[in-house]
């Protein structure tokens, strides 16, 4: 009989550790960027955070896809060579630049593989968006259509292209006719 209630009691005692457990394990919220359109929705919340300078433009640039830190820290690059410092690649993210154009009603995503497509839709028929995403390590990145960086003219080079040469000038001898 003493056997009996132990018994009964170590199986109540697992069943209440079971259910804590699962319990537990469905008050756990997933991540915000662990969907695209939460990370649409995050990113879109902290440039509207940095624009008004609650955050930093750092907590942006860890929203953004692998293409688009790229391109930012080519820019990076480029920007410190002119201005003689270093800069860092969030820096090239000016706060006013992405102002929204719309206002999100509602977004749908088009998942594939680790990419995704998110349309944004606004509350009028004309306000849509198409916004690319990567996952990376778990969660969705945000890829800016950027235009592609273009290299720095090098010096005594015709057109920065690097080959060296002379440059056509309107009064150089070869244009002047006797």
């Amino acid at each position: 009989m003493k056997s009996t209630s132990r018994l009964l009691a170590l199986l109540a005692g697992l069943a209440l550790l079971a259910g804590l457990a699962f319990g537990l394990s469905g008050c756990s919220r997933a991540p915000p960027d662990a969907t695209p359109e939460g990370a649409v929705h995050l990113f879109l919340d902290r440039m509207e955070a940095a624009a008004s300078g609650a955050v930093p433009m750092s907590d942006v640039y860890a929203l953004l896809g692998p293409a688009t830190r790229k391109n930012l820290t080519g820019r990076a690059s480029r920007a410190g060579k002119i201005q003689g410092r270093r800069i860092e690649p969030s820096e090239m993210l000016a706060p006013g630049r992405y102002a929204l154009k719309f206002r999100p009603k509602s977004m749908t995503s088009r998942p594939a593989g680790d990419t995704a497509v998110v349309t944004v839709v606004g509350y009028e028929a004309s306000e849509t968006a198409e916004v690319t995403l990567v996952r990376e390590n778990g969660a969705y990145k945000v890829e800016l259509d950027l235009p592609e960086v273009t290299p720095l003219p090098q010096r005594g080079t015709a057109s920065g292209t690097g080959t060296t040469g002379t440059t056509s000038h309107p009064a150089s001898s070869s244009n002047l006719t006797p």
